[in-house]
């Protein structure tokens, strides 16, 4: 877990690294940052790779109650990637409470190589923060891919007390993709006041299935 430093006091910061498990064997990270800002409950940066072969993954991370700045839960970032064969991957964050600043998500995945299993399903939920704007619970961005034979679940949940951008679910020029029979679900719940959606889909991202059904759930803030 973080501490209570100025700033970056991560729970788990993987970075440039490989955590990598052969067989059944599973791969389970759980951090929690510290107090201020900037401290993330785990972050997987820098071309890290985790990776299990018949096993699961399992990703907690709460960022720290931050009094300014931002606080995301869990955070993949770059060319960092996550990959099963036949495990099930799930990932979970919580944003930072309390905080003054914007952009405190639960799970932000920006990652050109992003989540994947050939046989698995991908859980992803995410509560965004408190902060002024731009609090979304699960924000998928920048080309991130997710694709499985299996399904995937997406559920976020916005916190965000200010006026605009917070989202329960954001989806924004990123691709996920069942190959098989496998279906694809969203929810979200937006918080704040204007502009808060449940589900937010920008019109360069795609939602795609072979066999499954895609399905689509939206709470808009009050």
């Amino acid at each position: 877990g973080g501490t209570t430093g100025t700033t970056t006091n991560r729970g788990i910061e993987i970075n440039g690294s490989k955590l990598l498990t052969s067989g059944g064997g599973n791969i389970s990270l759980t951090g929690a940052g510290g107090s201020k800002s900037n401290n993330y409950g785990v972050i997987v940066t820098a071309a890290s790779k985790l990776q299990s072969a018949a096993g699961n993954v399992s990703i907690t991370g709460a960022a720290g109650k931050a009094s300014t700045g931002t606080g995301i839960g869990m955070l993949l970032d770059t060319t960092s990637t996550i990959v099963t064969t036949s495990g099930n991957i799930a990932i979970s964050g919580t944003g930072s409470t309390g905080a003054t600043g914007a952009a405190n998500h639960g799970v932000q995945i920006n990652s050109t190589k992003g989540v994947s299993s050939t046989a698995g399903n991908i859980n992803i939920v995410g509560t965004s923060g408190t902060g002024t704007t731009n609090d979304v619970g699960v924000r998928i961005v920048g080309t991130s891919p997710l694709t499985t034979s299996g399904n995937i679940t997406v559920a976020g949940t916005s916190n965000g007390k200010g006026t605009s951008n917070n989202f329960g679910v954001e989806v924004n020029n990123s691709t996920l993709t069942t190959t098989g029979p496998g279906a694809i679900s969203i929810t979200g719940n937006g918080g704040g006041q204007a502009n808060n959606y449940g589900a937010y889909i920008t019109k360069s991202a795609k939602l795609q299935t072979a066999n499954g059904n895609a399905t689509l759930i939206g709470s808009a803030g009050a």
